[in-house]
Formats: structure tokens, C-alpha cells, sequence
């Protein structure tokens, strides 16, 4: 039997909940399609510093890079969250990722049937919806320097510098090709070439890189437009590229489509590291210790950590079936759950996705 080597790190607030989960539907998949689990944890964010650690061990770094692959939840959001500037869990975050040579995020967003009723949208509109938004995440606004608020003439000046070189841009543009070759064979950038230099550069690179890739349709498309496509139109897309903060927004927006943020998983690729497979939502401290939290996005995040990085494509196969069917059978936490429905606890979903993989 293949034994796969796991790294967890929970996270903070409802992250340990749902990270448990992920990783029991994991032993269970193990069981049922031959492969094992030698599990190390780790700490990051608020967990960290209640421990008297810092927000990001150098452990943690270490063993993100040693195993097979990483399953990472939310960081931030308790009381322990402004000790000081430099200890606070958004920048362990950001650190982690520089730490090990983090390139692009790929967020997939899919509509199940049975919860179409969930979503602010017509069924017409997103019934069917199935992509996903690629997006760097180590360069651009968030990471261009100067940056700062300085006093000018008397007054606070506001700095940002949004920058992106070549290789930057080629590296998650690639990435974003690989993905959508092996989905439906369709990429859009969505970006802003027509006011902004960099955006041009991102038209230029990504144009340059689909030669490589003829089995996959590339088109531009405005940002605007795009926002508005996702709105009216989402199952026109395949695979959204854009650029970091765009993609951002881009994702909140997808994810609007279904109705909840628990429903959705994120992977961050890495150059040093397998990869940080992570639920898409934060770490919803109201939630903690109520067991009301979805583990849907914790559970998706391994499903999608066992296919990419460890070619374990059968068994991801596996895990979305359970779950499609035991929402399909009328498993629901709080947050998807109709009126006329019963919601079940974190765990008793859990156990009803355990139970449909099967023996």
C-alpha cells in the first residue's frame, strides 16, 4: 500500500474543525482505494502565537517542504490577531509563501443541482456554472515597492506601486494553461491592458505562452466586462487568469455564484513545496467550537491535494462523488440548509460523506 506523506496545519478559528474533517474523509478514501497516511502537524497564525510560538515556526516551513503534500486552513481572525505589526497572521501567511516560492492560486467553483436554491442568482444563470479563477500571489499591488503613507507638503500621501516582470506573469500563465488543458480547453485573461501598462505586459506574456498550448481557446477580455460576464453569463467560462488583485475579486465573485463560501476549495502552487491545498473561506471565529462550520471546502481541498500533486486521480473522483452524493441525499450544514431541512453538525456531515465512499 502507498503510504503519502501529510502535512496539516489547521489554522485558526473554525480551520481546525473543518481540517479534521478533511482529514478523516482522507483515511476513509485511503482505505477505500489503497493508500496510507503518515500525518505531521504544524501551527501558523493566532494558533502559533497562543502556543508561544511565532506567527509562522520555521517547523512549519520545514516540514511544508518535506511532505507530499500540505493541507493548510484559514489563519487569523481570534484575539490574538494585533499583538504587533509584524506578528500579525496575514503576514505569516504572505511569509510562508515567500518561504517556499508560492506562484499562482487556482480556485475552482463548481454549482451542484441541489443547491441551486442556495444561490441569489436564477437557476438559468448558474446552473451548470463549472470554472475556475487563476491568480498570482507574489507579486503586483500587494507586494511592489515603495509602498507606504508618507507626510508631503503638510499632507499623508498614500503609496502603492503595482509591477509585474515577464517571468512573474509567465509563471502563473502557465500554470493557468496547464489547468484549463486538462478541463473543457478554454482560457481567458481578464486584465486591463487598455489603461495600464502592466496589463498590457500580462496581454503580451499570456499571448506569447498559449503558442505553447494549441489545444487550449485563449481570448482577452476587459476586467469590467469580465465582472459582468460572471454575473449573466459564468458557464461561458472555463478558466479565468488575472492578475492578483483582480483574481481576488474575481473569486469572491464566483464563489457569490453558489450562495456560500464554504463550498469551495484553493490551491497555492509552490516552487520549494507540493503545494498548500486550503478551504476557500476564512476562519469564521463566530463559528468556532459551535459545530455549525462546512467542512465541504476542507474535504474539496484534499480531493484536490490527492489529484495534483500526488496522482491519485481516482480517489479525488471518489471523494467528490461521496460528497455530491450525500448532498444529493440531503446532507446539509446550517449555511446551504433550507427551511424545510434538518442541518446537520460538522461532524455528522462528515460522517454522511464517510458513509457514501463506501467500504
Amino acid at each position: 500500500m502507498r503510504t503519502i506523506r501529510v502535512g496539516l496545519v489547521p489554522g485558526d478559528g473554525i480551520g481546525p474543525e473543518v481540517m479534521e474533517a478533511a482529514l478523516r474523509v482522507l483515511v476513509a478514501a485511503g482505505d477505500r482505494f489503497g493508500f496510507g497516511l503518515e500525518l505531521r502537524r504544524g501551527l501558523i497564525g493566532d494558533a502559533a502565537l497562543a502556543a508561544g510560538e511565532p506567527a509562522l515556526p520555521i517547523k512549519t516551513v520545514h516540514l511544508c517542504e518535506e511532505v507530499d503534500g500540505v493541507l493548510l486552513g484559514p489563519v487569523g481572525g481570534a484575539h490574538w490577531s494585533h499583538i504587533t505589526y509584524l506578528s500579525e497572521p496575514k503576514l505569516a501567511m504572505q511569509s510562508l509563501h515567500g518561504w517556499l516560492g508560492a506562484y499562482a492560486n487556482l480556485r475552482p467553483f463548481r454549482v451542484e443541482d441541489c443547491l441551486i436554491g442556495i444561490s441569489p442568482f436564477r437557476p438559468s444563470v448558474v446552473r451548470g456554472v463549472d470554472l475556475m479563477v487563476v491568480r498570482d500571489v507574489s507579486a503586483g499591488l500587494y507586494f511592489g515597492r515603495p509602498r507606504g503613507i508618507e507626510q508631503r507638503d503638510g499632507r499623508r500621501l498614500a503609496v502603492n506601486t503595482l509591477a509585474y516582470a515577464e517571468g512573474e506573469i509567465e509563471r502563473v500563465a502557465r500554470a493557468a494553461f496547464d489547468a484549463a488543458r486538462h478541463r473543457r480547453g478554454e482560457l481567458v485573461l481578464a486584465g486591463l491592458g487598455k489603461v495600464l501598462e502592466t496589463g498590457l505586459l500580462w496581454q503580451e506574456v499570456t499571448a506569447a505562452v498559449a503558442a505553447d498550448y494549441p489545444q487550449v481557446r485563449f481570448s482577452l477580455m476587459d476586467l469590467d466586462q469580465c465582472v459582468l460576464e460572471l454575473s449573466l453569463a459564468p458557464r461561458r467560462f472555463d478558466v479565468i487568469l488575472a492578475e492578483i488583485v483582480a483574481g481576488e475579486h474575481l473569486s469572491a465573485q464566483a464563489a457569490g455564484l453558489s450562495g456560500s463560501l464554504g463550498l469551495h476549495p484553493s490551491a497555492v502552487l509552490c516552487r520549494k513545496s507540493p503545494g498548500l491545498f486550503s478551504p476557500g473561506h476564512g476562519s469564521a471565529p463566530i463559528l468556532e467550537g459551535t459545530g455549525r462550520a462546512n467542512p465541504t471546502a476542507a474535504i474539496l481541498a484534499g480531493a484536490l491535494m490527492l489529484e495534483m500533486v500526488l496522482g491519485l486521480g481516482e480517489a479525488a473522483a471518489g471523494i467528490r462523488r461521496a460528497l455530491s452524493d450525500a448532498v444529493e441525499g440531503g446532507a446539509r450544514t446550517f449555511d446551504v440548509c433550507p427551511p424545510d431541512c434538518e442541518p446537520l453538525s460538522t461532524g455528522a456531515f462528515t460522517e454522511r460523506v464517510i458513509a457514501a465512499l463506501g467500504p
